[in-house]
């Protein structure tokens, strides 16, 4: 299922709040729930809200202006690598969300950062 759907079907959700240009502060446990102070990007002010859980999500637009037009990119503008996760630019490697793949997750993250960092050290 294409990602655009699964984003339609959460926010239909009644048990789910997105909250669109907010950046989290705080976080502390109340009984079994979890409280969120988070700003609101609009306005500024301080929010909280009380919930179940929080999943935290940047965006979807890899930020590697950095770069130019230096690197090769799917049609999406994630960074293309290797299996070493090597890119087209000589002595660059990109791991994490940037990168072109299926799942953005963060222990697929931390495993790209680890084939880089073997790839690198030649081990």
């Amino acid at each position: 299922m294409p990602i655009w759907r699964h984003r339609k079907k959460l926010l239909k959700n009644p048990k789910v709040d997105v909250l669109l240009l907010s950046e989290p502060r705080a976080f502390e446990k109340v009984g079994d729930k979890m409280k969120t102070t988070y700003q609101d990007l609009k306005t500024g002010e301080s929010k909280s809200i009380i919930s179940d859980g929080v999943f935290v999500f940047v965006g979807m637009k890899p930020n590697i202006d950095l770069f130019g037009n230096q690197l090769q990119l799917d049609s999406w503008g994630y960074i293309q690598t290797d299996d070493d996760m090597k890119t087209s630019f000589d002595g660059v490697y990109a791991v994490g969300d940037v990168i072109s793949k299926k799942y953005r997750q963060i222990t697929t993250a931390v495993a790209d950062g680890t084939i880089a960092s073997i790839a690198i050290s030649g081990s």
